[in-house]
């Protein structure tokens, strides 16, 4: 495990181990396929234009292609890596950190010491190496706590650049074996947060609930027929060959590497020549990840078949595979043109931006995303209402109150809503039968948005069970922490306490039934 190999490298062999979670329950972890990534990436960016984030890359080449890419869409994005020279990357370091520059695509050398809260997505172009790596990257992303993305794109061609890279280094062996882990979470049906938990050696059992396996869990066919044919041919072979070229013979091509060899004169040559060769090549995969087809790394990737595979040749092993996923099809769009969110956060996200360049500072020393998200939730009409904002001190409420209590209320004023304030729409909302999912949906905010709403709304005396929003050992665990910590006024100490998995809301409707 990774708790052993840190043993064995620093050589204390007697070591008390004392564990926090490496559990990022706000972080949605994602894998896609690695076909056409940069459209991918402008799409992902689309409902998020204004977001900051991280997009690495394994080649310098790559950031500045993506970078440029980017700018073209009306993207304000910046490449990083070793060969600009340190002036260069101090000022692109710096502009990241205070928001002049949201997006940054980077060689992985980036964010080592970067104190940056509000960074709402990493996006990895390629494979990582390795977990560790992968863990270590995804965790500059939701520091405030809020939710954040992690998106993975993984192809097959990464692993055998990464191959490449490893042949010649001292451990190769070792790091063979960690890539191949990496390739196992890239290509897995199952719950991503479990993999990823379990590799770190923190056992978890039910499904998180927060990934592209939870979100949209994949439908299974009977693919007996097909792995038959893919075994058949890879045996035909000699297993001899690397993937490119099983799935070259399985469809049938007439180019040089395959009619040099004479392989069109194989039983299985054209045996799956109706299937797209990303598609087929997706379903090799799928049985490497099941243990019926195995890559031998040190000769030259050659496919092989295991003991698996012979079951499912001569003894009617059944293999179910999982459907793949179509890309959508989505409309060009003009993305200079796009509209720009109008929400209250938004337009509270632009002040702070314009107050920390006034005053030379990062924009989250000003105020974090979460107190943004806070005042949106409550919408302050005065003084004595901002001073209860999370991150709201007496100093921050002399240098900030005016400014920032102009937006909001001219903001309520614009929606027509200064006599009917925001925690009471949503209130009236879900007392006509909505969700909270639907009300968050329709007014455009965040669901701990209108949670913040109805808590205000229990705090005025008005007829809310908030009760039924949080669970008896939730509540029973708030109390207990609560005891511990003995006090009830700042938040973080118990989202620290409860290791970032109580949501920020939930512990704000504990402290308040502990009343």
């Amino acid at each position: 495990t990774t708790q052993d190999d840190i043993i064995a490298q620093l050589r204390i062999h007697k070591a008390d181990r004392h564990l926090a979670s490496f559990d990022r329950p706000n972080l949605f972890l994602e894998v896609r396929p690695a076909q056409n990534r940069l459209n991918q990436i402008i799409d992902f960016l689309a409902p998020r234009p204004d977001e900051s984030g991280i997009i690495y890359c394994l080649s310098r080449k790559s950031t500045e292609k993506i970078a440029e890419r980017l700018r073209d869409s009306g993207y304000s994005a910046k490449a990083y890596h070793a060969g600009l020279s340190s002036d260069e990357r101090s000022t692109v370091q710096e502009e990241f950190i205070t928001d002049k520059i949201p997006i940054i695509v980077a060689t992985i050398a980036f964010g080592m010491g970067i104190d940056k809260s509000n960074v709402r997505f990493v996006i990895h172009y390629n494979l990582p190496k390795n977990i560790e790596g992968y863990y270590q990257e995804i965790g500059r992303s939701g520091r405030d706590g809020l939710p954040a993305n992690a998106l993975l794109f993984y192809s097959y061609a990464d692993v055998t650049m990464l191959q490449r890279f490893i042949a010649n280094t001292e451990n190769a062996e070792v790091e063979y074996a960690k890539l191949e882990r990496m390739q196992q979470f890239a290509e897995a049906l199952s719950c991503r947060r479990i993999a990823l938990l379990n590799y770190f050696g923190e056992p978890v059992y039910e499904n998180c609930g927060n990934c592209d396996i939870c979100i949209r869990p994949p439908h299974y066919f009977d693919g007996t027929l097909l792995t038959q044919k893919i075994c058949s041919a890879v045996a035909r072979l000699n297993e001899s060959e690397a993937m490119g070229m099983l799935v070259d013979v399985l469809r049938g091509a007439k180019n040089a590497q395959v009619i040099d060899k004479g392989y069109q004169n194989l039983k299985t040559y054209g045996a799956v020549k109706e299937m797209a060769w990303l598609d087929l090549q997706q379903y090799v995969i799928q049985l490497l990840n099941q243990g019926i087809l195995e890559i031998n790394f040190r000769e030259a990737s050659r496919i092989s078949l295991t003991t698996s595979a012979k079951q499912v040749l001569f003894e009617g092993k059944e293999v179910r595979l999982a459907v793949l996923e179509k890309e959508k099809v989505t409309p060009k769009k003009d993305r200079t043109a796009a509209a720009k969110p109008s929400g209250l956060f938004e337009k509270l996200r632009l002040l702070r931006q314009e107050i920390a360049k006034e005053a030379n500072v990062p924009a989250y020393v000003v105020f974090s995303d979460a107190s943004l998200k806070d005042m949106e939730a409550k919408m302050p009409y005065d003084e004595a209402d901002f001073i209860k904002i999370s991150g709201v001190g007496q100093a921050k409420l002399e240098k900030y109150a005016t400014a920032f209590l102009k937006e909001i209320n001219g903001h309520k004023k614009k929606l027509g809503t200064t006599n009917v304030p925001s925690h009471e729409l949503s209130l009236n909302l879900f007392n006509e039968g909505r969700s909270v999912e639907m009300i968050a949906k329709q007014r455009g905010m965040a669901q701990t948005t209108v949670y913040g709403h109805f808590l205000k709304m229990a705090e005025k005396g008005n007829a809310i069970d908030i009760a039924k929003f949080i669970s008896e050992q939730e509540l029973s665990d708030i109390k207990k922490a609560r005891a511990e910590l003995k006090q009830d006024e700042e938040l973080r100490p118990y989202f620290d306490y409860f290791e970032e998995k109580l949501p920020y809301w939930k512990i704000k409707y504990g402290l308040y039934l502990l009343k």
